[in-house]
């Protein structure tokens, strides 16, 4: 029985230089997917809009200019401050998600402080890098109760004060007065008053209350979104 040997082949030089080249270029592109190399993308998001402050909230849009699909958006929003004029997400931040489409997005602000200046800087998040807007600022308003006046036994005027630039986003200003709730509502006695300006001082005319009387009393504005936020509460005693 004959022994097998070994079957050696002899590559040709040529044949060794293209595995080497091609064996090199698979791992120079394995290197590039396992450490990509950001691209610099400033111009990704400019700001297009102020946004509209109220209170205690604000609405505010920017542009989204450009999308990379080999980059994809994980998340996307506005990051502020109050006290950072550079804010990042590690300050307050909204979140909106992934993106895969260009145009404007809108982020709601809650819990702001009145009469308080924001720094909003939008942002997005895609899988290797982190892109900031343009910074601006925005200033909240405040509404509030100056007081009550010609007090009778069954009424009093009540006079309040915006100073939130609401850029046509208010849908209905007023007052709104309980006997028992001490931060009354607008599902308690609600009177509206016509919104005709963005700020300012507005007046409404109570009447049909019960003399000798302690109304616990708020001014209110309800934002076009649905959102309404309150005056600090104050008392208006009626007449005997």
């Amino acid at each position: 029985m004959k022994s097998s040997s070994p079957v050696i082949t002899l590559l040709k030089p040529g044949l060794h230089l293209l595995w080497v080249v091609l064996g090199l270029g698979f791992g120079l592109s394995a290197c590039r997917d396992l450490n990509p190399i950001a691209r610099p993308r400033q111009n990704l998001i400019v700001r297009i809009s102020t946004g509209t402050a109220f209170q205690n909230s604000a609405i505010v849009s920017s542009t989204l200019r450009d999308i990379d699909p080999t980059d994809p958006i994980i998340e996307h929003g506005h990051c502020y401050s109050f006290n950072n004029p550079v804010p990042t997400v590690e300050d307050s931040t909204s979140r909106l998600g992934g993106r895969n489409s260009f145009g404007t997005f809108t982020s709601n602000l809650p819990a702001l402080l009145p009469n308080t200046t924001y720094f909003i800087r939008p942002y997005v998040r895609a899988e290797n890098e982190l892109i900031y807007g343009e910074m601006f600022t925005i200033v909240t308003g405040e509404v509030k109760v100056l007081g009550g006046s010609n007090v009778t036994p069954t009424g009093f005027t009540l006079t309040g004060f915006t100073s939130t630039n609401v850029n046509g986003n208010l849908s209905e200003q007023g007052f709104c007065i309980s006997t028992t709730n001490i931060l009354p509502t607008i599902d308690d006695t609600r009177v509206r008053v016509n919104v005709t300006a963005n700020r300012g001082i507005f007046n409404a005319i109570i009447t049909g209350l019960t003399a000798n009387t302690t109304y616990y009393c708020r001014a209110y504005l309800l934002t076009a979104d649905g959102a309404v936020e309150y005056s600090a509460p104050t008392r208006v005693n009626t007449a005997n």
